[in-house]
């Protein structure tokens, strides 16, 4: 699909420049980030940066975008800026769909286990469907899914894109809980919370212990430092196969 194939060739020329910046700041203090231990804070002026000018930006923030409460400038590895309107670095700020992320990393979990295929139909695992899918159900695959080209249940899986948060993407847990035969949320605790150091990533869904595939889990701006002072990063390890990471990328059929 025109559309999709569109999104597809944006993100892949993003990954692109990505890398092209991470590999010429690779030499740089920090070389490709803040490393183990706590994120190093230095002045702005020692990277060619105001600090008047930052503290401006940010009251100009916090004034023009009262819903976002932080603002955080790092450059060579270093934070320069860091600052919080009303709230504090603690408070959980909901992470919508950023953790489809998340979603994607489980599944991905899942594939390198075995436990399921990508590109097998739902229905051959003997799931039946929560979301209505018309006549389409039997083709719906993983992939279909995490590519956004699953049709809803109004047109052929793999025709169109269509980004969904809702019912039709849940599948994917529902999916996850069949094959691995536990709750999603501690499934997803015990296999990548915890090993990224983040263990309260799901915690706020802990009630219904199903993971919520659209995203609405709720962390604090401290998650990613408290990963770092655990010692995610410095002991890292391979937690998607790349593999898995290139399947990401192919557009659902």
């Amino acid at each position: 699909p025109g559309d999709a194939q569109a999104t597809l060739l944006l993100l892949r020329r993003r990954t692109m420049l990505l890398a092209a910046h991470l590999a010429a700041q690779a030499h740089t203090h920090g070389g490709l980030g803040p490393g183990p231990g706590p994120w190093a804070h230095e002045p702005a002026e020692l990277h060619s940066l105001s600090s008047a000018a930052l503290d401006e930006a940010a009251e100009r923030l916090s004034r023009e975008l009262p819903h976002r409460y932080c603002f955080l400038v790092a450059k060579d590895g270093a934070v320069v800026h860091e600052s919080y309107s009303a709230n504090s670095s603690e408070t959980l700020y909901s992470m919508d769909s950023a953790m489809k992320l998340g979603t994607a990393a489980l599944i991905g979990i899942a594939h390198a286990d075995g436990t399921l295929d990508l590109d097998a139909p739902l229905a051959e695992y003997g799931l039946e469907p929560t979301a209505d899918w018309g006549p389409y159900w039997p083709l719906v695959t993983t992939r279909h899914l995490l590519s956004m080209v699953s049709g809803l249940g109004q047109k052929p899986p793999g025709t169109a894109f269509a980004y969904d948060s809702g019912s039709h993407l849940q599948e994917l847990i529902w999916l996850l809980e069949h094959v691995t035969r536990e709750a999603s949320v501690h499934w997803a605790t015990r296999r990548l919370a915890i090993p990224l150091g983040v263990p309260n990533m799901f915690a706020g869904q802990t009630e219904s212990a199903h993971v919520h595939a659209g995203g609405d889990n709720r962390l604090p701006c401290s998650a990613t430092e408290s990963g770092c002072r655990r010692g995610s990063f410095r002991h890292p390890s391979q937690t998607l196969p790349a593999p898995f990471l290139q399947a990401m990328l192919r557009l659902g059929q």
